[in-house]
């Protein structure tokens, strides 16, 4: 199974799409997954499954106000209790597909 890692820069409409899908009610702490990446650094995402690809959204300050301005009403996301703390983009690529399980 493909795994891509997808940050604010490069998220389409499709992925929001998915991301309302999988997380109907909107997002909060719960559904934040914490990653060690290769050379120690932490990685905040939220995960989505589909038939051929696992998503991980790398959850910083700008996906947060992305998934703010671009999902419905019914999406809530409680930003001031989500714990981001080594999830901000650094710079990186943009995308990757090697991240370890």
């Amino acid at each position: 199974m493909k795994r891509v890692i997808k940050n604010y820069n490069t998220i389409q409409a499709h992925h929001i799409a998915l991301i309302e899908e999988a997380y109907p009610l909107g997002i909060n702490q719960e559904d934040i997954i914490s990653l060690r990446m290769p050379g120690g650094k932490y990685l905040s995402c939220l995960e989505v499954k589909t038939d051929e690809i696992v998503y991980l959204f790398r959850m910083d300050d700008g996906m947060i106000q992305m998934l703010e301005e671009e999902t419905g009403d019914d999406f809530s996301i409680d930003g001031d209790d989500l714990d981001l703390e080594g999830g901000n983009d650094d710079g990186g690529s943009d995308d990757s597909d090697d991240w370890d399980d």
